[in-house]
């Protein structure tokens, strides 16, 4: 059961931290816990201007994700304090959430009759009222 629903989900990781993979693996078991199973999870490694105090990599990152195959999670390198690669990160988990929706939406309408849209009919038969579907966000 989840207890939020949620389409994606923003995990802030300090690269400058020697716990980091730490506390990323205890917030992604918060995730796993608590989201709809199949959330978009972004993995930012938040202050890579640090270049000299940097405890964490981009290596550290792919191997981290191979070990949590289960989850849909976008990896990306950014500074809160200068900016960087926080508009990229930010656009790609985007797009990672409008497939997946796009997706949901072709899956609920091939199962749908009609294409999507319900008709009911009234007692008699003769007239018919178009129910519309609620807005998935």
């Amino acid at each position: 059961a989840s207890g939020i629903n949620a389409e994606a989900v923003v995990l802030v990781v300090d690269v400058t931290s020697p716990t980091c993979v730490d506390e990323a693996e205890m917030w992604l078991e918060k995730v796993r816990q608590n989201a709809p199973e199949n959330t978009v999870i972004l993995l930012a490694l938040n202050k890579v201007d640090l270049v000299n105090d940097r405890k964490f990599f981009m290596e550290d990152a792919k191997e981290f994700l191979r070990t949590h195959p289960h989850f849909d999670i976008e990896c990306g390198e950014v500074s809160a304090k200068s900016g960087e690669g926080v508009q990229e990160a930010f656009r790609r988990l985007g797009e990672r959430c409008l497939v997946k929706i796009d997706s949901k939406k072709a899956t609920e309408a091939a199962q749908a009759p009609n294409g999507g849209t319900k008709v009911n009919l009234d007692e008699g038969g003769s007239s018919r009222k178009a129910e519309k579907k609620p807005c998935p966000c």
